[in-house]
């Protein structure tokens, strides 16, 4: 089993708790962090709780509108020795065993991720609406995801998914409140959302439980950085 995280140096502590959580339900698994700019000494601390660190190396090729929360579409790419994985958000809870999780069956899918509970459909997302995409299409959350990596690299969806974005804040209508707009552009989910539609496979809600959700008994809960969460 492959579980990857990333992280700039404002989230190593959070990446460390969750594998506490990890260590105490977990066995037989390998930890990865794709890191951007991880100084040294959180490098040191990371290899130190036995987690693989590969440094972001792509900066050069953005421009202003990168965010680092992009990282997650270039994991396939940055570990080419993966043909799955699983991925966790750095403010997610662990609180049963990943097996059943690393185990369904994303053959003929780019991904597996839960439904957003917030905004489920692209109708009630007016950024989606502005760029024509079906108002029934189904939106992801991709704070936990089973990534195909194998499927990912060989259809180049980073790529894709990248150029995807550059085009749209390329032809962005700056008659709809600009900087709101732009900021949901920015984020990795609008992409995803928008060209993989069909692609991605909705897993149980149990395995992304978010602070506004009325699921009981979770297996993962997304504190959305709230640690208190975890009590709710």
């Amino acid at each position: 089993m492959h579980i990857v995280f990333c992280a700039n140096d404002e989230y190593v502590d959070e990446v460390l708790t969750c594998v506490s959580y990890i260590s105490k339900t977990q066995k037989n698994y390998h930890l990865y962090i794709l890191g951007d700019n991880l100084t040294k000494d959180n490098i040191d601390r990371l290899k130190g709780n036995n987690i693989s660190v590969t440094q972001f190396k792509d900066h050069k090729d953005m421009g202003d509108w990168w965010r680092p929360n992009f990282l997650k579409l270039y994991i396939p790419q940055y570990f080419p020795e993966l043909d799955k994985a699983i991925y966790l958000d750095t403010d997610t809870i662990t609180l049963r065993r990943l097996d059943r999780l690393w185990n369904i069956d994303i053959t003929d899918y780019y991904a597996g991720c839960v439904k957003n509970i917030i905004t489920p459909k692209a109708c009630m997302a007016k950024h989606y609406c502005e760029f024509d995409i079906p108002e029934n299409t189904d939106i992801a959350n991709l704070g936990v995801m089973v990534i195909n990596c194998k499927s990912w690299r060989k259809h180049r969806i980073t790529s894709r998914l990248i150029q995807f974005t550059v085009d749209v804040i390329t032809k962005l209508d700056h008659s709809y409140a600009p900087n709101v707009l732009l900021a949901r552009i920015q984020k990795e989910e609008f992409s995803f959302n928008s060209l993989l539609i069909g692609k991605w496979l909705e897993l149980e809600e149990r395995w992304n439980v978010v602070p506004v959700s009325k699921i009981n008994k979770p297996y993962i809960i997304h504190t959305w950085h709230d640690p208190s969460s975890i009590y709710k």
